[in-house]
């Protein structure tokens, strides 16, 4: 045994755990692409992989699985034992996911070098936090069909410079966009106003700072509904009208 696996073994792989997790030898996967058994990757995946700079996702694959960062705060790049995410702080810097892809667990992308990703049209979940901490991501569009955005999804992704809210969507957590200064525009399709759990510590979409100057532009028809809907009414000053018949 040369310690490679066959197309036909590679095939055969229903999981891979967390076998690659914090191996920074790793520089390029796209041999993964043959693993078509494995339809979901755990939340340790690739976590701290800080030089898997490119990898092919298995057309198999369909979510990847919630992972966890309590306790991290912004600004803290060490990756201790108990913070992971599938891609949590790996060097992925574009990536294509699967078509079939459905769910995008809790903290993916945190802390990652991730610039570009594309999303397929089956997407229906962003979990809360992500794309947390990704500071190079500058674009991303989200794709109609998707169902809802969680929590902190893509708080401190300090280059995005604009998002448009598909109509799908129905949830939206708090704090989505908290801290992302050099985005001064975010488009929100929906008519009815995307739910924002109520809580204690609900700030709204945008968070409870950094707002000054930015605009949230809704459907004409929608701003009164906006204006006085949970999480979104923290925000009504920055609320305004805009035709979506008409090409931004």
């Amino acid at each position: 045994n040369d310690g490679e696996l066959s197309y036909s073994e590679a095939a055969a792989v229903k999981d891979i755990g967390d076998v690659f997790s914090r191996n920074s030898q790793i520089i390029a996967f796209t041999e993964f692409k043959y693993f078509t058994g494995v339809t979901a990757l755990s939340a340790k995946a690739f976590t701290a992989c800080v030089n898997l700079w490119k990898i092919t996702i298995p057309e198999n694959v369909v979510s990847f699985e919630n992972g966890n960062t309590d306790g991290v705060t912004f600004g803290d790049s060490s990756i201790a034992d108990n913070y992971y995410g599938t891609f949590l702080g790996a060097g992925i810097v574009n990536l294509t996911l699967p078509e079939r892809f459905e769910t995008i667990g809790a903290c993916a992308f945190h802390n990652s070098a991730l610039k570009n990703i594309n999303l397929n049209k089956n997407l229906k979940s962003i979990k809360p936090a992500a794309f947390k901490q990704c500071c190079e991501l500058n674009s991303i569009e989200l794709p109609y069909g998707l169902k809802e955005i969680g929590n902190r999804a893509f708080s401190h992704c300090e280059k995005l410079t604009s998002i448009t809210i598909p109509e799908s969507v129905t949830k939206v957590g708090t704090e989505v966009f908290y801290s992302t200064a050099n985005m001064p525009v975010i488009y929100c399709k929906p008519s009815t106003p995307p739910i924002c759990p109520a809580s204690s510590s609900n700030n709204g979409p945008l968070g409870y700072s950094s707002v000054s100057g930015k605009i949230i532009y809704v459907p004409i028809e929608s701003v009164d509904a906006y204006k006085e809907a949970e999480g979104w009414k923290h925000h009504k000053s920055l609320i305004y009208g805009y035709d979506f018949s008409l090409n931004k």
